[in-house]
């Protein structure tokens, strides 16, 4: 999860893939920055994208790791 979200914020930054043909989420935040204002959903959706991926992974993660941690087992 933290992978993504430093991904994202490099490449809202501008430190990203300088490769257009595969936009990335932190990208397309940077992209709408000026049309926030106007156009609110163009932040949105990437937004909540990124949260919904990095909250899926660490539920998951920490599914896995309770129930195959033997150290927590009762």
């Amino acid at each position: 999860a933290t992978a993504i979200i430093d991904a994202a914020a490099l490449s809202f930054l501008g430190l990203g893939n300088p490769d257009d043909r595969s936009p990335e989420w932190g990208q397309m935040l940077g992209n709408a920055q000026p049309y926030f204002d106007s156009h609110p959903h163009l932040a949105v959706y990437p937004a909540l994208c990124i949260i919904v991926v990095a909250l899926g992974f660490t539920l998951v993660g920490e599914s896995l790791r309770e129930s195959l941690d033997p150290k927590s087992r009762r």
